[in-house]
């Protein structure tokens, strides 16, 4: 009897350990795929949230950051960037995202267990999961210019600042690496005349 016992035992045991590993290799990537939209989502807002700061800082606006030049009829030749705010910009945006991922909260979110699974019944349910983004590279930040048509005669200009940086996904005693790219626009102003033909070039720092 006694053996009997024992071995179901053995099977109860043998079950419940494959029942794990199942759901764990069905479970994982749902909170996985969830942890890394919620991620992007969290480090655009921080990013944006850190440019807007640092512009409101200094009390910068289109004029402070970009200069127009035109000829002798007022047609828009040239459109020149102030590189030396857009360099100190970058560079502080730099410092500021670095510093918020090496704290020891870094950026940091909770999920609610229930919302994994996608269901109406189950959305803002169940125990909190949360999740860490921590650096796992250095910033790299450029700057990028975009010209549209919005009328005639008429041309928006707008001027980015890009962002692209690996961070460590930290969730579950797990950890993955993912890339992150965002872009904040810094200067958007309309345009009167012809396209300029000349703009600011890429660059990183």
């Amino acid at each position: 009897m006694k053996e009997i016992l024992r071995r179901w035992a053995i099977l109860l045991l043998v079950l419940v350990v494959l029942a794990v590993i199942a759901a764990e290799s069905w479970l994982i990537p749902l909170v996985e795929a969830v942890g890394t939209h919620r991620s992007q989502a969290l480090y655009d807002g921080t990013v944006n949230g850190m440019t807007a700061d640092i512009l409101q800082q200094y009390g910068w606006t289109d004029e402070d950051l970009l200069t127009v030049q035109t000829d002798a009829a007022g047609n828009v030749t040239a459109v020149y960037p102030d590189t030396v705010k857009l360099n100190r910009l970058a560079a502080e945006l730099n410092e500021s995202l670095m510093s918020q991922l090496r704290s020891e909260t870094g950026m940091a979110f909770s999920v609610p267990s229930g919302s994994v699974f996608g269901g109406v019944w189950t959305a803002n349910r169940g125990p909190l999961l949360t999740f860490r983004l921590t650096a796992d590279s250095i910033v790299t930040t450029g700057i990028k210019d975009t010209v549209t048509s919005v009328g005639i005669n008429q041309t928006c200009y707008t001027l980015s600042i890009t962002v692209e940086q690996d961070v460590l996904l930290i969730y579950a005693g797990r950890y993955k690496t993912l890339t992150m790219r965002s872009e904040v626009m810094v200067v958007q102003t309309v345009l009167m005349g012809d396209v300029p033909q000349t703009y600011v070039d890429r660059w990183e720092s």
